[in-house]
């Protein structure tokens, strides 16, 4: 993923994961309110479209998932695949043994607090990555066009 950017990956699956059921929730209203008056390749077309959304968003679930369960261990996705590989993340008797777990609750503050004051090891202060999310999360609700979805004829509101 990247050094400290975690969190930044994980409001990136977060977004995916909406975006994904909103669409498969449009799909499903264009199949039952529009069935009836559309060619049957449209019909199809919308019903490939809908098992393939479908298939990303199980996935993209699974992998925010693994993502937070990541960061509620203090685990990157590397010492989580490669543990064998990494003495310092096995004891004496060759169990898996996480050293840098500090408690579910410390190391999801731990993720935010790596957001808000990251220090390059050049020592220039890195920008604020929490505020930039915050960003994009208010230009998705304030200038994307989500009050009234067209569909054919049929007007939906949000």
């Amino acid at each position: 993923i990247g050094r400290r950017n975690r969190l930044d990956f994980f409001l990136f699956l977060l977004l995916e994961m909406v975006a994904l059921f909103t669409s498969a929730i449009y799909t499903v209203i264009f199949l039952a309110n529009e069935s009836d008056t559309v060619s049957p390749g449209s019909l199809t077309g919308a019903i490939i479209f809908l098992m393939f959304n479908a298939m990303m968003l199980i996935s993209t679930t699974a992998l925010g998932c693994t993502q937070a369960f990541n960061i509620a261990q203090n685990l990157t996705t590397n010492e989580r695949s490669n543990a064998f590989r990494y003495h310092y993340l096995r004891n004496e008797v060759g169990q898996f043994v996480n050293p840098h777990d500090r408690g579910c609750w410390k190391n999801c503050v731990e993720a935010l607090q790596d957001v808000n004051s990251v220090t390059l090891d050049d020592g220039h202060k890195a920008w604020r990555r929490l505020s930039r999310a915050v960003q994009v999360a208010r230009f998705l609700v304030e200038v994307v066009p989500c009050k009234f979805i067209f569909s054919g004829r049929t007007r939906l509101a949000l």
